[in-house]
């Protein structure tokens, strides 16, 4: 989690560690994994904004434990950095954007700290 005060911005980070997916049957486990998730068990985009959801709601107490106040509207949102490239992310549509870790910081925080 990142708390951005000046700009009144909370970044919720899942970070992800996966081997590479080449054949079908892996690219398959990997949406399952990361997207669609299965009967049994919830994808990290569905567990992920599920956190994004309680930290929407209980924002005063979040920020209260970092020491921050509640002044005026706080904006909170996810990101899922991946170790490296996954196929499967141009695959299906996420709510939350998905990254690889060697373009964070060009790809998605100079938007997102500016």
């Amino acid at each position: 989690m990142v708390v951005f005060p000046a700009k009144r911005k909370v970044l919720l980070v899942e970070t992800k560690k996966l081997a590479l997916a080449g054949t079908p049957r892996e690219i398959s486990n990997e949406l399952n994994e990361l997207f669609r998730g299965t009967k049994t068990k919830r994808s990290t985009v569905e567990k992920h904004k599920r956190r994004e959801d309680w930290v929407k709601t209980n924002i005063d107490k979040v920020l209260a434990h970092f020491g921050f106040s509640l002044n005026g509207s706080w904006q909170v949102e996810s990101i899922i950095v991946l170790d490296n490239e996954a196929f499967s992310r141009h695959l299906f549509p996420s709510p939350i954007p998905v990254v690889v870790f060697p373009g964070l910081e060009k790809d998605f925080l100079s938007k997102w700290c500016a």
